[in-house]
């Protein structure tokens, strides 16, 4: 059917990805201003791809990323963790911490997860989108101009994501962005503009830091999917219960996907 092969995402993981995200909005969309000159959000990397090229979340995607502006963080990590312990089978949120070599101090990463015992998740990366150049995570690109936020489909809602979003994708995953199964790591990066220079070398380091922090994630996760005993579950249960770890051992771990994005 044009797929590549891959650890498909169980429909019923996909359906509580869709469900998380629509919830983060519904928090945030009241403070949200798509000028940029106030809070913001915006699906990017894997969440963002799959909007444009399919308006869905990607079978083979086991996470969901947007950003934020980095000075908002903190007061979006309360403003969440306030709403999720409202919920009867509560959202997780917590900071990541990411050792950076050489630098001053570990990079943050917020991220919301569908449960303490469901390592699904949604990352939610800091920015600051006044640069010449954007740098989220491990990504730079020259900086083309996010504002104003338009709408894009997931799924069946739309939700807040960058103007010029196909040149931002370009940088990210290379000219074969469109395609499915493509590399999302492109063997030549797009040419930056002198100033983004520090900016990407701080990329560099942060992508090192996360490789590295990968290896032992994964290496965790294979040794403790080989000391349990698998079992399995309705559909009922699986559409229910969001908490039933064994969904997320349906697929492999999510930084173990080769890049297939």
């Amino acid at each position: 059917m044009g797929k590549v092969n891959g650890p498909w995402i169980p429909c019923c993981e996909k359906k509580q990805f869709h469900e998380m995200l629509l919830w983060f909005n519904n928090i945030v969309l009241p403070h949200v201003d798509t000028t940029g000159n106030d809070f913001w959000y915006s699906i990017v990397f894997g969440t963002l791809l799959g909007s444009e090229r399919g308006g869905d979340m990607i079978d083979w995607d086991t996470d969901m990323d947007v950003v934020v502006p980095n000075e908002k963080i903190s007061w979006l990590e309360n403003l969440l963790a306030e709403a999720a312990a409202k919920e009867v089978l509560p959202y997780h949120v917590h900071l990541d911490r990411f050792h950076v070599p050489h630098a001053p101090t570990d990079i943050h990463v917020l991220r919301l997860s569908l449960s303490k015992t469901n390592s699904g998740h949604m990352d939610i990366w800091g920015t600051d989108a006044s640069q010449p150049c954007v740098q989220i995570g491990s990504h730079i690109s020259e900086n083309y101009g996010p504002f104003p936020l338009e709408w894009c489909t997931l799924g069946n809602a739309k939700f807040p994501c960058f103007a010029h979003k196909q040149q931002f994708l370009k940088a990210w995953y290379g000219d074969a962005w469109h395609k499915d199964g493509t590399n999302k790591f492109p063997s030549a990066r797009l040419a930056l503009p002198a100033e983004c220079s520090e900016a990407l070398a701080e990329a560099m380091k942060f992508e090192a830091a996360m490789t590295i922090e990968t290896k032992n994630e994964a290496a965790e996760g294979r040794a403790e999917r080989a000391e349990r005993t698998p079992y399995s579950v309705s559909s009922s249960e699986a559409q229910n219960l969001r908490t039933n770890q064994g969904l997320v051992l349906a697929f492999e771990f999510h930084r173990e996907r080769l890049g297939r994005d």
